[in-house]
């Protein structure tokens, strides 16, 4: 089974809350990879996670449940 990938082989990508020079991307293949200031700032929907899914992109929580 083909593993669903985004940027240079990650799995998941986190559009940071803006800050000075704007928000940041950034890639992971797990999300316990990104910062937790950056995972606390989703739960507090400042920041943007999402994951490669099925061929489509999904927007996801914090502890990985699909974003409704």
């Amino acid at each position: 089974m083909k593993k669903e990938r985004c940027k240079d082989g990650k799995k998941y990508m986190l559009i940071t809350a803006i800050n000075y020079f704007g928000p940041r991307l950034v890639w992971a293949d797990k999300i316990k990879d990104f910062r937790v200031c950056d995972i606390e700032d989703v739960s507090k929907c400042n920041a943007l996670l999402m994951k490669s899914e099925g061929g489509n992109v999904v927007r996801i929580k914090a502890n990985g449940a699909k974003w409704y």
